[in-house]
């Protein structure tokens, strides 16, 4: 079976994770998309605890098919390593990442091991140069929305703006995360 990875922090989830699961699923041509929000990522701090980040993921991502949450990466104890969850997985799937992160992989852990386990496919961010390494792109137009912008709009009680799905805004406010300051 083919699949690709998509993982991140969601912190929160926003339309632009969506619009890259649905450009992988169509453009890889695989069987399912994994979404895995992060359980501990150890080379990233999260604002929200994993339960928070696994529910609106589920929200943000439902009715798509071809389209699933693994929550095995929240299940995991310790930190988060993505060539763990690639060797559970096993095969050769696609490992879906941003820029910067494609950019960091070499400080990940188990680095080589994690290149050699998957196919990297890079999302086109604003203003980032392609790489010179042949690695494959998703063509579509390149996502300029940051959870962290979502976050601190929040904080600042700008609301969510049309930058999260509705059922994950109505769980943000409900469950009174990123708080106004």
């Amino acid at each position: 079976m083919t699949v690709a990875l998509f993982g991140g922090t969601f912190d929160p989830p926003h339309l632009g994770h969506v619009r890259v699961a649905l450009a992988a699923r169509e453009q890889l041509l695989v069987e399912r998309v994994l979404v895995l929000p992060a359980g501990d990522p150890y080379h990233k701090p999260t604002h929200t605890a994993a339960g928070h980040r696994l529910a609106m993921t589920r929200l943000a991502f439902t009715g798509f098919d071809r389209v699933e949450v693994d929550d095995r990466e929240i299940r995991r104890s310790g930190p988060t390593y993505t060539v763990d969850t690639l060797e559970e997985i096993g095969g050769r799937p696609f490992l879906v990442l941003g820029p910067e992160a494609y950019e960091d992989v070499p400080r990940w852990h188990r680095s080589g091991d994690l290149l050699a386990a998957c196919v990297p496919v890079v999302v086109p961010r604003p203003g980032w140069a392609e790489p010179q390494d042949g690695v494959r792109l998703l063509k579509m137009e390149p996502v300029d929305l940051a959870s962290s912008d979502i976050r601190d709009d929040l904080e600042a009680g700008k609301g969510g703006g049309g930058a999260v799905d509705p059922a994950v805004l109505a769980y943000i406010l409900r469950e009174g995360l990123y708080r106004p300051r």
